[in-house]
Parts: structure tokens; sequence; C-alpha cells
């Protein structure tokens, strides 16, 4: 009777659809979804993101305005870049990548 119970596998319910999805519409948030194996890249595009809004919000206090504004065209372009990286990263794993997760 044990026995039946320790073969059952542990399926994961995770598509490669569903992870598309979700760095079509949400970005880096899309490594949360497989968060065992994808932590340190979230945190680095996160804490980036986040240092760049952080510099923004003491500069612009400053009053100096190109600077502010290079700032800003730095954060758009890091937020597209950083979407578009998690967008190819969850594009090219294969399926089999979300079907055993997280034991691959």
């Amino acid at each position: 009777m044990n026995n039946k119970l320790n073969n059952t596998k542990k399926t994961s319910t995770k598509t490669k659809m569903t992870a598309v999805l979700i760095s079509i519409f949400f970005g880096l948030f899309v490594w949360l979804y497989t968060i065992r194996k994808s932590a340190s890249k979230f945190i680095v595009a996160f804490f980036t993101l986040a240092g760049i809004v952080l510099l923004y919000s003491i500069i612009s206090e400053f009053d100096l305005y190109f600077l502010s504004m290079l700032l800003l065209v730095l954060f758009f372009i890091a937020t597209f870049g950083t979407w578009l990286w998690a967008l190819i990263d969850t594009a090219i794993k294969p399926d089999s990548f979300f079907e055993n997760y997280p034991n691959k």
C-alpha cells in the first residue's frame, strides 16, 4: 500500500503558454512564476529598475531637469529591456522545463 503512495509522480501545473502570457503582460514578474529557478534574474531586473526610480526621485528634488529627463529615458529603456529579456528568456525555454518544474 505504501509503495503505491510513494510511486505517484507529482506533476507541475505550470505551462509554457501561461509563462509567455505572463511575460507579455507583466514583464519581469514572469520570473516569480518559476521563482526557484529564476530568482536571481528577477532580483537583478527589479533592483535595477528600483535603483533608477530612486535616483530619479532624489535628482528631481534638486530641480536638475536635464538629468531628471535623462533618468526617465533610461528608466523607459531599462523597462523595455527587462520586458524583452523576460519574454525571450521564457520563450526559448522548452516545454519540459515547465512540465518538470521544479525538478529540472
